[in-house]
This record gives C-alpha cells, structure tokens and sequence, in this order.
C-alpha cells in the first residue's frame, strides 16, 4: 500500500470521528450542521464576489481569454471548531461507550428499548445442541433459520454484559462466534451473507461490528478468545484490503471497507491496512 493510501486512509478515521460519531455530537448542539446558529454562521461566512464586466471588444482584439460574467458566489463554511475538541483525535482514546451526564427522556426510552431488544435476541439464541446447525446462532421467529449477519449481533451483546453486568450476554458472543466461523466463514478471510448465498461484500460489516466490540468491551473477553478473534479479523482485512475497491457493490460497500482498514490497521497496529 502506498503511502497516499495509507493517508487517505488515516483521513477517513479523521472525518469519521469527527463529524460522525455521536459522541462528539452532543458537545454541543447548537454547532450541530443543520441548528440555527449553525446556519445563521454559514451566512455570515458568505463571501459575494462582485460581477466582472466582459468586455468583447479588447476579447476579440487581444485574443485573450473572455471574462464572463460571474454569478454571485457563496463558499462553504466551514464547520466550527469546539475548543474541547482535539484536533486530531485519536481512534483509541475512546475506550469505553458514551453515556450522557443528564438522562434525557430519549435516553430513557432509548435505554429501556435496547434492553428489550437485547432480551429478545437472547431469548431467540438457539442453545439446544442437539440441533447442529443451529446451535448458538439467533433463530428468527418468521423464517425459523439462522440468517448469516447474526453475528454482528456480537457487538450489542458485549455492550449489554457491560451495562448489566450479565455474564450471560458474553456467553451468547462467544456462541454466536462460534455459530459464525462455522457456517458462515469462507477460507479466504471473508464471511457470506447467508449459508447458501455467494455474496461476501457484508464482510465490510461483520468486520466493523468485531472490531468495536473489541474497541469498547474487549476486555469483558477471556484473552485467547479475545485473540482469537483479533487472528480471524485480520484474515478479514487482507480480503477487504484484497477484494473491495470502488466500484465493488453499492456505494455502501468500499465507503465501509475504508471505515473497517482504518479501524483495524489502527487497534492492531498494522499500519498496511
């Protein structure tokens, strides 16, 4: 990989954090894109650059270029910097999951609706051995199959042992790993969107959702788990890394896989990626 890769790369980290993550959001709203005193800045920001004469005459007797009339021109602003906020964040220095100060009535209802979620799955995890080919992934209620993306589900399992304190939520990770890297997993690094489905590109996400559980909850796992998994994510990524390019899949798709690089080369230090 080149070194403009690499950079360009470690700009998606950059943007990402931020302008996308949440966390950064609720520093304050009012400089939030789309709030009032955002856009009331946008205007003030506004530069009008007069309208040039074009002159046809001195055009055609000097030969030089025709100055036409140029529209009145509004450049961007750019968004606001907040002094709390470090320039260049780091992609590590987030350790641990956001939780407001002040519970809000949308937290409220948001933490109590997650919890029922997570329930529900739990409740949906296959746990009869018995059943070969369904042990430890979630069975879904319409269908009655254990669909292949089920492993993602890793990712908000972790963040409810954390938040509960139940033990049982990261045995339903490790399960679900297990369900995963037996049925779903391809020898390439990838994983399938379903059993008997070709389509690998939603590797792009089972990567992102592996790689911040282990971001933000990593260390609730036993350590040869834990680097269990950190070996099968790196297979992972040299198939993205191998594979994905702009023009493959939707959009959705290379926009992820730059996401899912930049997040793994930065927590396992492969600079590569």
């Amino acid at each position: 990989m080149t070194e403009d890769t690499y950079s360009s790369n470690r700009a998606v980290q950059y943007i990402y954090l931020v302008y996308c993550d949440p966390r950064q959001w609720v520093a304050s709203f009012d400089e939030c894109p789309n709030s009032p005193t955002f856009t009331a800045k946008s205007e003030q920001a506004v530069i009008q650059t007069p309208i040039l004469p074009f002159h046809r005459s001195r055009h055609h007797r000097t030969g030089s270029r025709p100055q036409y009339p140029r529209r009145i021109h509004q450049r961007p602003a750019r968004l606001p910097f907040h002094p709390n906020r470090s320039r260049e964040p780091s992609l590590t220095s987030f350790h641990q999951p956001f939780i407001p100060q002040e519970a809000s009535e949308l937290y409220t209802l948001s933490n109590s609706l997650t919890g029922t979620w997570a329930k529900t799955l739990l409740s949906l995890q296959v746990l009869d051995q018995s059943r070969p080919q369904e042990y430890g992934g979630i069975l879904c209620p319409t269908e009655h199959i254990v669909h292949g993306r089920v492993g993602d589900t890793i990712y908000p399992f972790l963040h409810m042992a954390r938040r509960t304190g139940d033990h049982r939520y990261i045995d339903a990770a490790v399960l679900l790993f297990r369900w995963m890297e037996a049925y779903v997993s391809q020898p390439d690094g990838s994983w399938v969107n379903e059993r008997k489905d070709s389509w690998k590109g939603t590797t792009v996400f089972s990567t992102i959702a592996l790689c911040e559980a282990l971001r933000y909850h990593g260390e609730l796992l036993d350590p040869s788990f834990r680097s269990e998994i950190e070996a099968r994510l790196l297979k992972a990524g040299n198939f993205i890394y191998d594979t994905v390019n702009i023009d493959y899949g939707n959009i959705n798709y290379p926009l992820s896989a730059s996401y899912a690089l930049s997040l793994l080369g930065t927590l396992q230090d492969q600079p590569q990626l």
